[in-house]
């Protein structure tokens, strides 16, 4: 399965790919990420513990660029937007169904490249629990993350496979280019016993 590997667009990438390849492969290994909201919440903790400081994580969340989706995990530092992960994880003998949460992803940067209006917010008053209204922005460094876990034959983890479906899904030549240059893929490859699970980012 092919996976790629591009230079880092800022930090926040290096600490994600490092998370991904240490910590969430040990905790996998451990049998300690049993579904999605397991590897959702293990990735937010260990954002948070290991990020510097000013970095921002959120999951869970209505999205803030007007999508009827959800962003799994949202990293910011600054008001500037440095992640997007999208997450799939699929146990059993089941193939990644990929297609839908990788168009959610890219349906996201379509709405930034349009500039579509009425973003909603991240943060809270802690008093009011209303939402305060700081303008995150997104640009050229925010990476676009499509983290997959499944069986090693699961189309979802072959990086190819994606390419083609961004080459379907983002007609404009312009756009599908921009998108591509800040796409990454992260995997997690389970094979059969005895060679263990292995993570790359």
């Amino acid at each position: 399965m092919a996976t790629k590997r591009s230079g880092d667009l800022n930090k926040t990438v290096t600490l994600l790919r490092s998370i991904w390849e240490t910590q969430i492969q040990d905790e996998y290994k451990k049998g300690l990420i049993s579904n999605e909201a397991c590897l959702q919440s293990a990735l937010y903790h260990h954002i948070r513990r290991r990020a510097r400081d000013g970095v921002e994580v959120f999951l869970g969340i209505k999205s803030f660029l007007n999508s009827p989706g959800i962003p799994d995990i949202i990293v910011a530092k600054d008001l500037h937007v440095e992640a997007v992960m999208e997450l799939k994880m699929v146990k059993g003998n089941r193939g990644i169904v990929y297609q839908r949460d990788l168009d959610k992803l890219m349906g996201w940067y379509e709405k930034v490249k349009s500039k579509q209006p009425d973003k909603d917010w991240l943060r809270i008053n802690p008093c009011s629990t209303d939402f305060e209204k700081p303008e995150y922005t997104l640009d050229c460094r925010t990476a676009w993350i499509f983290a997959a876990v499944g069986k090693n034959y699961c189309y979802g983890l072959d990086h190819s496979v994606l390419e083609r479906q961004i080459s379907k899904r983002l007609r404009n030549s312009g756009v599908q280019e921009a998108f591509k240059r800040s796409f990454l893929h992260f995997t997690g490859i389970i094979y059969k016993d005895p060679k263990p699970a292995e993570f790359v980012a």
